[in-house]
């Protein structure tokens, strides 16, 4: 199944859901999916798993389109209003916000689509690994450290 055409048939709406997950938005996911299948096109040939090739491709495209977005500070004005209007608790969503920042500052890039995946999407550590390639220790340890690190900010909270 080296066509592309058909693996689009076959993985199209997986990927989209997938991009439509993360970036909430479906005209961005719709971009971020074609992204996703053109970089499928340069390697089609030398994938085993596709469907794991285009999840993790899928986070991967999302998530630095997202952080493109956040560099570049393009939130327009529409949907700064439309986020603080649908937020039930704004003052709870910003300190959620800042303690995630605080949470994965000076973290790999890659912890931050670890715990993505496992409490976001429920994956298992051995899905993870395989996604991530790399060890379940690997994992877990990544997991740990952020635990701790989120614990840790916790108490500091407490005492202020």
């Amino acid at each position: 199944m080296q066509n592309i055409e058909e693996y689009y048939k076959k993985y199209g709406p997986m990927v989209y859901h997938r991009c439509l997950e993360v970036l909430k938005n479906e005209d961005e996911a719709t971009d971020a999916m074609q992204d996703v299948f053109a970089k499928l096109m340069t390697i089609a040939e030398k994938i085993r798993h596709p469907s794991t090739y285009l999840y993790r491709t899928a986070t991967h495209v999302c998530l630095n389109l997202i952080r493109k977005q956040k560099n570049h500070l393009s939130m327009d004005v529409d949907s700064v209003v439309y986020n603080i209007a649908s937020s039930e608790d704004l003052e709870k969503n910003l300190l959620l916000k800042d303690k995630l920042h605080s949470l994965f500052q000076g973290e790999k890039k890659t912890t931050r689509v670890i715990a993505f995946m496992r409490y976001i999407d429920k994956m298992s550590l051995r899905d993870i690994a395989d996604e991530m390639d790399m060890s379940i220790s690997g994992i877990k340890k990544r997991l740990r450290n952020i635990k701790d690190k989120y614990q840790k900010m916790e108490l500091e909270y407490e005492e202020n």
